[in-house]
């Protein structure tokens, strides 16, 4: 899915027109991560939620910036996933999963893929800061929809942890043909999980070069392809390019 001509402005308490982004356009492609990443009050999340109300006939897996408020504090945290999963009409397992894992709920298998494990019937008041972002990961990959749009859906993971969830990520993702949108201020978990990253210097924003406004830079994630080292160093190369972006305004 293309989205061309994005824009996003508010009136501030003088009534004066904020511009936040003008004349942005993406592309969300089957299979494929792409990041957002930029300085804080950049339009990150402005851009996020832009998208969002772009694709209303789309259900698409949500995972919000305030994840603990998202969730039913009377609900265990499987009462809280089935809700999103019953309600996309996926309680059944999915036809598409591997022919050994017939039966698997699509919660279970994805908590699988995603190494989650914390305790599902624990309710939210239970669980700490990283359970519940796990849990709203969980949900929004369990509901199975074409397009999962996340803002800073690493922020209260360990270490260890999103290691596996980076992974597991990019592994439903691509074998599921799904189109990921992330936002984050941590450009390595970025690199870790997205295919290209979108790079934005500043505020007011655009991906075309306009007068007064910051150009935003999609910058390509490299991996390497085999040990023979002919690769470089990709993790130093994709740092130097964003930083160059950051610094061409």
């Amino acid at each position: 899915m293309r989205l061309d001509g994005l824009s996003c402005s508010y009136r501030s308490d003088r009534r004066d027109l904020v511009v936040v982004f003008r004349d942005v356009s993406i592309t969300l492609t089957p299979g494929r991560l792409l990041g957002v990443f930029g300085p804080n009050g950049c339009g990150k999340s402005s851009l996020l939620r832009t998208v969002l109300a772009a694709v209303p006939s789309e259900p698409v897996g949500w995972i919000p910036q305030e994840f603990q408020e998202s969730l039913f504090p009377a609900l265990s945290l499987n009462g809280n996933l089935a809700l999103v999963v019953a309600s996309d009409g996926t309680g059944r397992s999915d036809p598409k999963q591997p022919s050994g894992s017939v039966g698997t709920s699509p919660v279970e298998r994805v908590r699988l893929a995603l190494g989650i494990e914390i305790d599902l019937s624990s309710k939210p008041r239970a669980c700490s800061i990283g359970m519940l972002q796990q849990a709203a990961i969980l949900r929004a990959l369990a509901s199975r929809s074409r397009f999962l749009l996340a803002d800073e859906p690493f922020s209260a993971l360990d270490a260890n942890v999103s290691q596996r969830i980076y992974r597991g990520m990019r592994s439903i993702v691509q074998t599921e043909q799904r189109s990921a949108l992330i936002v984050s201020h941590d450009l390595l978990s970025l690199r870790a999980v997205c295919d290209e990253v979108l790079v934005i210097p500043g505020r007011p924003f655009s991906t075309t070069r306009r007068s007064g406004m910051a150009h935003a830079v999609i910058v390509p994630v490299h991996r390497p392809t085999g040990s023979s080292g002919a690769d470089g160093d990709p993790e130093a190369s994709f740092l130097h390019l964003a930083q160059n972006v950051l610094e061409s305004t």
